[in-house]
């Protein structure tokens, strides 16, 4: 039970370090990333909109 617990302790310390190391090497391949967040951002309420216009039964009808 030990062996597994501290086992899956690691691997969870492993996988958020190479993340963060992915994540730290793209801040530092795009500096202006924060130009790219908004984009993001308005893209997904773009999407949200459109799938809760189109995706989802209207109730009142």
């Amino acid at each position: 039970m030990y062996y597994s617990l501290n086992l899956y302790f690691f691997v969870f310390f492993l996988s958020s370090f190479i993340f963060y190391e992915l994540l730290g090497s793209v801040g530092s391949a795009y500096p202006n990333k924060k130009k790219l967040i908004p984009k993001r951002g308005i893209f997904l309420s773009i999407w949200i909109q459109k799938s809760s216009k189109f995706g989802f039964p209207n109730k009142r009808e």
